[in-house]
């Protein structure tokens, strides 16, 4: 199997392990302050994964408390989330495209840590 075939498996296999099927919600949508190839970005991710990003103003990349939560999280390639996008129209998961059941952070209860 190729890297890309086993990367799909791991998503599936992880997403079943973690839910039980019949109390299926949704998938985890998370947005977060990353590095995208040295630039502050918006980056959104389903079940951990980033596939889409949007950029932030000039205002917004001197903000202090961005370019901390950017230092905190991990730097992204375009490259990285543009694989990471195409996966996701490929198996028809990708939540701005097509209706894939999500839950946003902002709906979700708090966890522990």
């Amino acid at each position: 199997m190729d890297q890309e075939t086993l990367r799909g498996l791991f998503f599936c296999l992880n997403i079943v392990r973690r839910f039980n099927m019949m109390s299926f919600k949704g998938y985890r949508v998370d947005i977060k302050h990353c590095w995208m190839d040295g630039m502050p970005v918006k980056m959104y991710f389903i079940e951990n994964m980033p596939f889409t990003y949007d950029l932030l103003t000039a205002s917004q990349k001197e903000d202090r408390w961005i370019l901390f939560e950017c230092a905190l999280n991990r730097e992204y390639t375009a490259e990285q989330v543009l694989k990471n996008s195409e996966y996701l129209l490929q198996e028809e998961m990708h939540p701005l495209l097509f209706d894939v059941p999500v839950i946003a952070v902002e709906t979700m209860p708090d966890e522990k840590i």
